[in-house]
């Protein structure tokens, strides 16, 4: 009973002699912040007490949206890989190289700061061989890298694959020379080429 008087006294005491002014318990006869032992003020919200050190007043700050700078269409450009870093001579089964080449081409590809819309993979032979033979290995070397990239996470329906086997070939070679001078000079005419637009 004695212990309640006194708590009782106390707490009599206390509302007397404090006051809440911008949030904190001051003094009424001093008008300043009560700070403890720490020197830390106490910071009074929704009737609860919270000790702060540096007596300012807590404020909250508007939250500011920030919006991600939106895609812009790509620009089409076109890529034309030698088709001696991507296959082996006469293959259409990707080379580890030419993973590696096509797995970096396909990460520009889906760089989320551009919109692509389309991908056009064409395959090309040198003049060596048959038409329908070439026509083929053509049409199976770009459905490999079509199929590649859609491993990597582009949508199959972005992309179409073509070949035209010996159509369009950038070099002639057309002087005599020895057969492995010849398939060298031609070269160039082995290729893949991406479209990206």
């Amino acid at each position: 009973m004695k212990k309640l008087a006194v708590l009782s006294v106390m707490a009599m005491a206390l509302s007397s002699s404090f006051a809440f002014a911008e949030g904190y318990l001051t003094s009424e006869q001093s008008g300043q912040k009560v700070l403890n032992n720490y020197g830390e003020c106490w910071l009074v919200q929704e009737e609860k007490g919270n000790l702060r050190s540096d007596c300012v007043e807590i404020k909250e700050e508007p939250v500011v949206q920030v919006e991600a700078p939106k895609p812009v269409p790509v620009q089409p450009k076109r890529l034309i890989l030698d088709s001696s870093v991507l296959f082996d001579f006469d293959k259409s089964v990707l080379t580890q190289n030419g993973q590696e080449v096509l797995y970096k081409a396909s990460q520009i590809i889906q760089d989320p700061r551009f919109i692509v819309g389309h991908i056009e993979v064409t395959g090309y032979t040198d003049r060596l061989g048959s038409v329908s033979y070439n026509k083929n290995l053509s049409e199976k070397r770009a459905s490999a890298v079509k199929d590649f990239f859609v491993s990597t996470g582009i949508p199959s329906a972005k992309i179409a694959s073509y070949g035209e086997g010996k159509n369009n070939q950038v070099v002639d070679c057309k002087e005599k020379m020895s057969y492995s001078a010849l398939k060298e000079c031609l070269k160039p005419n082995r290729r893949v080429e991406i479209l990206i637009k």
